[in-house]
């Protein structure tokens, strides 16, 4: 399932590497100037960054994921208070941005191989307008929102200082996420990866954040969702201004005036980030809806126990990301050439691949649900081995499916992309208030489920039916790619 709300795989693709389309079909833009080769030092200098830091953003996020239920322990509600913070400065932040971090790396990269370095500060500029625009907008109504009347509604703390922080945490992350988008899109690997990934900051915003938590956890200090809060916005805060000093320090001399008909307007910019920006917040509502349902129609105990359920599930899904880092820039260039049935043959095999770890730890959750939950959480946590159990089934299908939504976005078929999530966004809310309503955690968790594997189908239809590949998992090809690597000689050594 794609979502562009949170996506390392959508991360790594420089929008040199993105096929520019207006009415959804796959339009390759005209090389004005040659591009030399990178260097071999370059490029395993730039795999290396990006090892690292996605090892580290995994890593914090799974910390983050088993840490919170063991420190909060039998307080299983404000755990639940702080898991709904998160998820709602991530969805918030994701407005905000307004699809700015995927249309800045295309504009950014593009001026930059054309050879136009002075069009990009001003470019900036233009974006920094909108993007003040948006996020304050959003932070302000979320607020709002919030003060008056979404904290009772959702079985939180009504607390002005919460409404505050968590509008300036939505501000920060918001401008965090659009500075990591322009240093990738200028080729600044190393801080892009580290300054970006995940909706709570990136590696180094989560690691501050559970490193302050786990202090005033040993002082016994009391933490509270407010307290969370506030330390989760200085952590993204700090974060945002390491990212804009980044920037700025990356950002070639000033434009001149000569330049203003070759930059998009601040209006072109918002209209050629709107779909992008759709389809995130319909990806987000397909992804994070639940988590809302279950506060809006139970309570913070239960937020705690779906949440962390939820985020064991999601980590399956780190195979198939993996995965997606080595063949994200063959897609475009394979389907550019028409090499569809290579096309076809390497991303069923990444697929392939990638799925057969999914699959044996969904094996794991699937057997043995309440020791999983007990080993990982705590005891209390077993309640939720049923939600965990069919989480657990609705993520297998987009294991086993592949990244047909990826696949539609690298050729050009954005627009199908935001048919197919707005459709399941808006069924993820509908269908979820009715499984709720009428089967508690467990109809939610349905209605999840089958959201997710609806999303994936209809996903792997499209792209069989537009791009002309399936992208399923085949044991067949998981054999094939071992007997490869068996077979395969090792490579000479040149004489020096």
């Amino acid at each position: 399932m794609v979502s562009l709300a949170s996506n390392p795989k959508a991360d790594t693709a420089s929008s040199s590497e993105k096929p520019v389309s207006g009415n959804d079909e796959i339009v390759m833009p005209p090389v004005e100037a040659e591009v030399k080769p990178a260097q071999a030092g370059a490029l395993s200098q730039s795999a290396m960054w990006v090892v690292i830091a996605r090892g580290w953003n995994v890593a914090a996020s799974a910390a983050l994921s088993f840490l919170l239920p063991r420190w909060f322990g039998a307080n299983v509600g404000a755990c639940g208070e702080v898991l709904l913070v998160l998820s709602l400065v991530g969805i918030a932040a994701m407005i905000g941005s307004f699809g700015l971090p995927e249309t800045m790396i295309r504009h950014v990269a593009a001026n930059l191989a054309q050879g136009n370095h002075s069009a990009i500060r001003l470019l900036v500029r233009r974006c920094g307008l909108l993007l003040l625009m948006t996020s304050m907008t959003t932070a302000a109504l979320t607020a709002a929102y919030f003060w008056l009347d979404g904290f009772e509604r959702f079985h939180l703390p009504g607390s002005i200082l919460l409404a505050v922080v968590v509008g300036s945490a939505i501000v920060a992350l918001a401008w965090q996420m659009v500075g990591a988008a322009v240093l990738r899109g200028m080729h600044e690997v190393k801080w892009a990866n580290l300054l970006s990934g995940g909706q709570s900051g990136g590696p180094i915003a989560v690691s501050l954040f559970l490193a302050v938590l786990a202090t005033m956890f040993l002082l016994s200090l009391g933490v509270t969702s407010t307290r969370a809060a506030q330390v989760l916005s200085a952590a993204i805060t700090f974060t945002a201004v390491i990212t804009l000093w980044q920037m700025s320090r990356a950002l070639p001399a000033t434009g001149s005036s000569a330049l203003d008909g070759q930059v998009p307007s601040v209006s072109e910019l918002a209209f050629d980030a709107l779909p992008i920006a759709l389809s995130q917040i319909a990806a987000f509502c397909t992804l994070s809806a639940d988590l809302w349902l279950v506060s809006r129609f139970f309570g913070t105990d239960d937020v705690a126990f779906y949440g962390s359920a939820k985020r064991l599930v999601l980590l399956l899904g780190i195979p198939e990301q993996l995965a997606m880092l080595t063949i994200i820039a063959v897609i475009p260039s394979l389907y550019a050439r028409g090499q569809i049935a290579e096309l076809q043959r390497v991303i069923r095999q990444a697929t392939s691949l990638a799925a057969l770890p999914a699959i044996i730890a969904a094996v794991a959750l699937i057997v043995l649900p309440q020791q999983v939950l007990g080993l990982a959480f705590g005891p209390q946590y077993k309640a939720a081995a049923g939600v965990l159990v069919i989480l657990t089934l609705g993520q297998l299908t987009a294991n086993c499916l592949g990244p047909c939504g990826y696949v539609l976005l690298m050729t050009g078929r954005r627009w199908t992309v935001l048919c197919i999530t707005l459709v399941c966004g808006v069924s993820a809310i509908v269908v979820g208030a009715i499984g709720a309503h009428f089967g508690g955690l467990m109809g939610l968790a349905i209605a999840a489920a089958i959201c997710t594997a609806t999303q994936i189908t209809l996903e792997w239809l499209a792209a069989r039916y537009f791009v002309g590949v399936w992208c399923h998992a085949s044991p067949l090809l998981i054999q094939a790619a071992v007997t490869r690597a068996r077979t395969t000689p090792p490579p000479k050594e040149s004489p020096l």
